[in-house]
Order: structure tokens, then sequence, then C-alpha cells
């Protein structure tokens, strides 16, 4: 079995941080990267003391000596530092497990994604392996293989992920080229919710115009193109405290998920997260309107 680096993206979250480093002790995790990134400008000071918190607590790690750290001198954001942070890693590592710093990861997390990585290298329509999965029951078209049980999605993951470097450099791209209508054209043959299409269509154009500044939209865009699967497993290895500190998502942990078991992994997401509001969605729109103006 493959025992592939993980990689922590982090910022000014210490006490998350300390949660996350012994759920990678309990996986004893041989190999961790720490990739933080820099200090805003408007809270300069205060980024800087949690950012030096973040090292001391890396630096007191003692079950392995294999740990790396990478600080930035600036705030990149996660449009630039996540993809920064992947390529530094894979820059020396064939493949590669990436966690955020509100993810911690439970008994049997690393061995379960090193499992997968090893299954589905050579598979060139998997681009990604999923870490995250919020529903309990088990969906329609769940797979079994040896003693691996998954489904497969057309939606990438950010909070707990991993691929390979040869999959990762070929399709992740910071620029959306595609005219609108290829845009739509490209979404519509993989999103099966007629309201989520309305949604992705919004935020992958709001996306395209830089008016949301996401990494993680742009490789979803990026596999939606070639049509990559991403393989989720059946069973979830991560506590996930995601939106606790004012984590940048869109979904919070109180949120009520719903199981429909006759339904697939995908419409089961697009039933319980990819719909939005109508306020945020308008309020898109009436942002974009004047972008694709100017386009024409």
């Amino acid at each position: 079995m493959s025992n592939a680096p993980i990689l922590v993206t982090c910022f000014n979250r210490p006490d998350l941080l300390k949660k996350v480093i012994n759920g990678l002790k309990i996986n004893k995790v041989k190999t961790i990267y720490f990739f933080i990134d820099g200090p805003r400008s408007t809270q300069h000071k205060k980024d800087v003391l949690l950012i030096q918190k973040n090292i001391e607590i890396i630096k007191k790690i003692n079950w392995t000596k294999n740990v790396k750290i990478q600080t930035c001198k600036e705030n990149l954001g996660l449009r630039f530092a996540i993809p920064k942070a992947v390529n530094w890693v894979l820059e020396s590592n064939e493949s590669i497990i990436i966690i955020e710093d509100d993810v911690v990861p439970q008994k049997n997390f690393y061995k379960q994604m090193n499992l997968f990585l090893d299954e589905f290298k050579k598979d060139k329509n998997i681009i990604q392996i999923s870490g995250y999965n919020p529903f309990k029951d088990n969906l329609t078209k769940l797979t079994k293989l040896n003693e691996l049980q998954f489904y497969e999605s057309n939606y990438i993951e950010s909070y707990a992920w991993a691929t390979w470097r040869s999959k990762w450099k070929k399709i992740y791209s910071d620029k959306i080229d595609e005219s609108n209508i290829e845009v739509y054209k490209i979404l519509k043959s993989v999103v099966q919710n007629r309201f989520s299409k309305v949604f992705w269509l919004v935020e992958i154009l709001v996306t395209k115009y830089e008016i949301l500044n996401s990494w993680a939209y742009r490789y979803l865009y990026a596999n939606w193109k070639i049509k990559g699967k991403v393989i989720v497993p059946q069973k979830c290895f991560i506590n996930y405290l995601g939106n606790i500190q004012g984590t940048n998502v869109k979904l919070k942990r109180n949120k009520k998920i719903l199981n429909y078991p006759n339904l697939t992994y995908d419409e089961n997401l697009e039933l319980n997260f990819f719909g939005g509001t109508l306020p945020k969605l308008f309020l898109r729109i009436f942002i974009l309107i004047p972008q694709i103006v100017r386009s024409i």
C-alpha cells in the first residue's frame, strides 16, 4: 500500500490545527506538509501572531521527523494558495492527500485514502479521490471492489481529497476561456437537477469573470470539461468542523442533510446543497449582467 504524504492547508486557526494534528497522529502519518497562507494587510498583527502559533504547534510533532512547512509573506487567498500548495508537494511526490485545517482525520482515514489511490492510479477517468461523504445511508449505484465501497461522482471535493501528480497537472487551470454558451453546454452534460443547472451556470460565470475567487470552482469546471470522475467513499473517516470559525464555505454544519436512498450520490448532492438561496442567486445574476454585456 502507498504512503502518500498529507498536505494540510492552514491560515490563522491554531486551535483547529491542534485537532487536525491529533488526527494525523492517530493515523500514524509519516510525511506531512503544512502550507500556511500569509497575513492579511487589514489584520496583519493578529494574523502574524496566529500564524506563529501554528508554526509552534507544528514543531511539537514528535512521532515523525518528516515534516515540512512553507509560509507566505503575503496573504494569497484560497484561489492562489491551494494550487500553489498542491504544486509544491507534487514537485517531489507522485500522489498527495490534502485536508484543510478544519478537517480532523479519524482512524482509518489515511489507510482508506491510500487504498483508493492505489486502486485507481491507472484509471484515466478517475481524477480525484474524495475523503468526504455527508450522507450516512447507502444510496443507489454503490460499487463494491475488494474491501472498498464507493460511489462515482461528477463533483470534486475541496475539504479532504487526494489525487496524482499527472492528473492534477493535466486538468487544473486558473482560467475559464470558453464562451458562456460553451460553459452552459459543458455543465448541462453533467449537472442533473434543473435548478442546479441555473445555480452552477451563475457560479461558474461569476468565477470566470473573477467576481468570485474560487480555486475549487475552477477545478470543478476543469473536471467537467473532460468528464472526469471522482471516487467518493461510502463511509467517511473525517470530522468536518467547517464554519465554526468563519470558514469560506456555503454549507453550515447545522444544516439538516436529507438522504434519498433511491437516488444517486450526485442527485442527493444537488437536492441538498447546490440550489443556493433565491436572494443570493438573484444578487449574483445582478452583478453578473454588466460583465456579460461588456463581453458581447
